[in-house]
């Protein structure tokens, strides 16, 4: 295949899916990885693209940090990062217990992993409550403003339904986590949901994978403090004593 048309390719390919793998390009465009990721080099350097850990995004959807991405691209960013992190947190859920899961791709791996528990689960998010639901398990969909790019149900109505329950634990997100101002999202209306779980979760854990760390996104929603991190990040300089990290 000649160079111009597998640019062509890998960029129809990207712009079709938002986001894929080193490993999908190969096997669809039946090239070697090494290839692959040679182009996706210099599709970079031009602009045309964006690298990602494992694979490459569009430029439309590559700022992670100051911008929300669709879920499904989300979702296979680190994929199998997000697994560890998910069944980490899966450990902590007894039967009996009332949690919360924030709208987000690592926590709708959480969700993918909860079955056989006798327990009850409120969201905001309508991919998890129907992952939930279809596993049998008591669930609560918040209802609210819609934001489709992040499947999650934001604004005053869905703050006031989540300040009704009291949470054994709440399991978040995070799109960027510093020592100085703690987690931070790039939406207010998704920091604001996100305070209202924490401050009704009895215990709250964040499932922050290593990229996002040392990363500031617009607005911060929670400090450290007392908080457990579910994380692949090697804290060595202790920048981030004040939390709890639980590593994987």
């Amino acid at each position: 295949m000649i160079k111009k048309q597998l640019f062509s390719n890998i960029l129809n390919m990207i712009d079709s899916h938002g986001f894929a793998t080193y490993k999908e390009m190969s096997d669809a465009l039946d090239c070697s990885e090494s290839t692959i990721r040679r182009a996706v080099e210099e599709l970079s350097a031009t602009g045309k693209l964006a690298r990602e850990r494992g694979g490459a995004s569009s430029t439309i959807v590559s700022d992670f940090f100051s911008s929300d991405q669709n879920l499904i691209t989300r979702e296979r960013i680190d994929a199998p990062i997000k697994k560890k992190l998910a069944e980490k947190a899966l450990t902590l859920i007894k039967d009996n217990m009332t949690i919360y899961i924030d709208a987000g791709s690592t926590t709708l791996y959480l969700a993918r992993m909860i079955s056989n528990l006798s327990i009850t689960v409120v969201t905001n998010s309508f991919t998890i409550a129907k992952v939930l639901t279809e596993r049998h398990i008591n669930t609560f969909l918040i209802g609210g403003q819609l934001k489709l790019t992040t499947d999650a149900a934001v604004g005053p109505m869905a703050a006031e339904s989540i300040s009704r329950f009291t949470f054994n634990y709440g399991f978040f997100g995070s799109n960027g986590v510093t020592p100085e101002k703690g987690f931070s999202t790039p939406d207010m209306g998704e920091a604001y949901i996100k305070r209202t779980g924490i401050q009704n979760s009895l215990i709250s854990v964040f499932l922050v994978d290593a990229n996002k760390f040392n990363k500031d996104s617009v607005v911060s929603f929670c400090a450290l403090k007392d908080k457990i991190i579910i994380t692949d990040y090697k804290d060595i300089e202790g920048k981030y004593k004040d939390a709890k990290l639980m590593e994987v």
